[in-house]
């Protein structure tokens, strides 16, 4: 049954099992307000103003996304709110494994700092070559063609610089494309109010060569409040598939 987990990330301090609750769908796709109506059919009953759905890394802002994901996926949503109310309800009614143990507290102003993490070193011993593992001077030639060729591609280079001058881009652009991966209605609209940042849009689209018709980002622009993060992941990760 398909499965998406809540993990609850507020001021108790803890981070385990206890602080983690499944949500059972009937099918592979989500969206925030299926997971509301979820916590209110458990009891809960605060307003959700303050607090904060995160998929991917990225806040979920709009409760109609349609989010789909496979079999081999484990969705999880990390639910974050410093309202000691709030915080209350979600133990009561959602988290109630909690109610068990002793909540931390954590100052407003504190850092938090993640706990070190060892890696036992375990030496082995060599394994004798085969034939396989012999790199004869054929094999060598072959790799080293195979070298050139790719760094002659101009893309190739032109990553590789980025990567090297700052590599922090490179996990950006993963997220990016990774939490574009929606899936929504986009509806007919009848008033569009939404000119500059139509203008804006449509310069970064030129930019990276995505060709999509203007009634299309219109459409996609108003559906998302003229948001322009959410339409600019939308429009790019459509065009790729």
């Amino acid at each position: 049954m398909p499965t998406i987990k809540l993990k609850f990330v507020g001021n108790t301090g803890l981070n385990n099992s206890d602080s983690e609750y499944n949500v059972h769908t009937d099918e592979y796709t989500f969206s925030l307000e299926m997971i509301i109506d979820h916590l209110r059919e458990k009891g809960f009953t605060s307003e959700l103003t303050d607090v904060k759905f995160i998929y991917k890394g990225t806040t979920i802002i709009s409760d109609k996304i349609q989010f789909n994901f496979t079999v081999d996926d484990e969705p999880i949503i990390y639910i974050f709110t410093r309202k000691p109310e709030i915080i209350s309800e979600f133990i009561t009614h959602i988290f109630t494994k909690l109610k068990e143990q002793k909540p931390i507290h954590v100052p407003h102003h504190s850092v938090y700092h993640a706990p070190q993490i060892t890696r036992e070193i375990i030496k082995e011993e060599p394994l004798p070559d085969t034939p396989e593992d012999v790199l004869t001077s054929e094999k060598i030639k072959k790799i080293n063609e195979n070298v050139i060729k790719q760094f002659s591609d101009p893309d190739f280079m032109t990553m590789m610089r980025i990567c090297i001058a700052k590599p922090h881009i490179v996990s950006m652009v993963t997220s990016y494309l990774n939490t574009g991966d929606i899936y929504t209605e986009i509806d007919d609209i009848e008033e569009f109010t939404y000119d500059e940042e139509m203008i804006t849009l449509k310069k970064y689209l030129d930019e990276l060569n995505v060709m999509v018709s203007d009634d299309i980002i219109k459409k996609t622009l108003a559906h998302f409040s003229g948001h322009l993060n959410l339409t600019l992941r939308y429009l790019i990760t459509i065009n790729i598939k």
